[in-house]
């Protein structure tokens, strides 16, 4: 199942017999692959952009291991070994009771020896909330543009603040290739809390059932329904009450923080569509991002937010960052709407999606919004 595999030919400018994971093919192919990728097949000139995305790839690839052959490993310390058999768990909990993808995906491991796997550069016009889209192969055209190296990361994003956009870099613990490679487990997500390692693990598989071309939105908010509803699922079945409860609460503060910066994002919007001269629309908005600032410390006045929020509203904050926040969030609310409509089976959930998803852009958005 899934949108881009219908549609993969359309958007790959070199096709290069290339099918999706299955669980039966090898490292070496997909690694060998990716090196005829940042070479250059004839009559497919690739940008060194993409040779460093190859490059980065072909790495992680080369030097992962199978996670039986880890766990086994006296050498390797108890807490990885422990990590790894939670992530082989969570995994197992996927296929079997969410419906996503059983494939070769997270049944390796890799150490990239850096804090985040690559880090994502967004970006936006100074006075618009839309981001810049950029377009590659397989996964069309997207709100973001990713780097291996943290240098090459903020050097981008330095060239599009010297053009005159607003820029927002993050770092990215883990990422999907969409099905088409074995993506390996990293070492980044082994010291996260048990709920945050089954969300991001949760999230990235759904992008293998459901991924619509050129429509970053859609595809991160849909992830998102299925990480969070994952996760309350895989606690709910641990028998863990407190912990479930504070997932509970956790998730509340989040919506109500995310409930806010969308609200003035859609206010910042409206002044950016007022025609005002542009002195004036760079004073508005300025007083509409304080606002927001100010709007978040009276919700944490009030018990609600949390540290993870205290760090990003100190940060300068500009177009990009309130498009990435929109990215991943925006959609959510239809898609849970969707998912309590089809008694919360993830199975039916899915086929919903994927049969709206399947026209012109403007329709499927539409159909979302008014299903039940």
């Amino acid at each position: 199942m899934g949108i881009l595999i219908t549609k993969i030919n359309a958007i790959m400018p070199c096709r290069v017999g290339f099918t999706p994971n299955d669980g039966n093919k090898s490292t070496g192919r997909a690694v060998l692959l990716l090196l005829l990728i940042a070479l250059g097949l004839p009559g497919c000139a690739l940008p060194g952009y993409y040779a460093q995305a190859a490059r980065g790839q072909i790495s992680l690839l080369w030097r992962s291991e199978p996670i039986h052959s880890v766990v086994s490993d006296p050498s390797v310390s108890a807490s990885r070994r422990r990590q790894l058999m939670l992530a082989s768990r969570i995994r197992q909990f996927a296929v079997e009771q969410l419906a996503l993808p059983d494939n070769a995906s997270y049944t390796r491991f890799v150490d990239v020896q850096q804090p985040y796997v690559l880090w994502n550069v967004f970006a936006a016009p100074i006075f618009s909330t839309e981001p810049v889209t950029w377009c590659f192969p397989v996964a069309g055209c997207v709100a973001y543009r990713g780097y291996f190296s943290r240098q090459a990361a903020f050097r981008f994003a330095e060239q599009m603040r010297q053009k005159g956009y607003d820029v927002s870099v993050a770092g990215v613990k883990t990422y999907s290739t969409l099905g088409w490679l074995p993506d390996p487990v990293p070492n980044t997500i082994l010291d996260l809390a048990e709920e945050d390692l089954a969300g991001l693990l949760f999230h990235e598989l759904a992008h293998q059932v459901i991924y619509v071309t050129d429509d970053t939105t859609f595809n991160e908010s849909f992830a998102t329904l299925v990480e969070h509803e994952g996760v309350r699922r895989w606690l709910a079945q641990s028998g863990r009450q407190a912990d479930f409860d504070a997932f509970e609460d956790r998730s509340r503060r989040r919506d109500e923080v995310i409930k806010l910066v969308l609200a003035h994002q859609a206010q910042l919007a409206s002044v950016y569509a007022e025609g005002l001269s542009p002195s004036i629309m760079a004073q508005r908005k300025l007083q509409r991002l304080a606002a927001l600032r100010q709007s978040y410390l009276d919700l944490r006045s009030r018990g609600g937010g949390g540290p993870g929020w205290d760090a990003w509203f100190s940060q300068p904050l500009n177009n990009a960052h309130l498009a990435a926040i929109g990215a991943y969030y925006d959609l959510v609310p239809d898609f849970r709407r969707l998912f309590k409509a089809v008694d919360q089976d993830f199975e039916a959930f899915y086929n919903t999606v994927e049969r709206i998803a399947d026209g012109p852009k403007q329709g499927y958005r539409s159909a979302l919004a008014v299903l039940p």
